[in-house]
């Protein structure tokens, strides 16, 4: 699949991987020294590039999907199905509502929980500005400003493990 995208929309990329799987190949042939090596068979070159997971395209980030990642969205998604993620959001809003100072941080903490469970900035903004914009206007903070603490919020959401976009 890799190959064909790139011999789609980057040929270049596609003449350098070619050319690395016939030097993978055929390595033993070349006279010199620096280059020479004992090749590697075709069986090997293409286990290493679908099935393994632990060299090629499948590494260690491929290996952490399946292990971490998968699980935790499946839980975070069963979570969400329950409305979880709301009853948060307005639990932070009640609890940081209480003073002007604090209020701001009912928005960075909510796009942090929000952004656990995903990497969409757009959509962080969306879901926890319903809650947060119309209480930080309640309290005394300009619409742009409310406007502006969501945004930082929920780009900084971007950043929070275990997701990491």
């Amino acid at each position: 699949m890799f190959m064909e995208v790139s011999r789609k929309f980057q040929f270049v990329l596609f003449v350098f991987n070619v050319f690395l799987i016939l030097y993978a190949l055929f390595g033993n042939y070349i006279p010199v020294d620096v280059l020479w090596h004992p090749g590697i068979s075709l069986t090997r070159v293409v286990t290493v590039n679908t099935v393994e997971l632990f060299s090629g395209i499948y590494g260690s980030y491929t290996q952490i999907a399946f292990t971490l990642i998968g699980p935790l969205m499946l839980l975070i998604s069963i979570l969400m199905g329950f409305r979880v993620h709301e009853v948060l959001i307005t639990t932070l809003t009640k609890i940081f509502s209480r003073s002007r100072i604090l209020t701001p941080y009912a928005a960075m903490l909510g796009s942090a929980s929000y952004g656990m469970a995903s990497v969409d900035a757009v959509g962080n903004a969306t879901l926890v500005g319903n809650y947060t914009i119309p209480l930080l206007k309640r309290v005394g903070f300009k619409p742009e400003y409310a406007a502006g603490i969501e945004c930082a919020s929920s780009v900084g959401d971007l950043i929070i493990p275990p997701i990491m976009g």
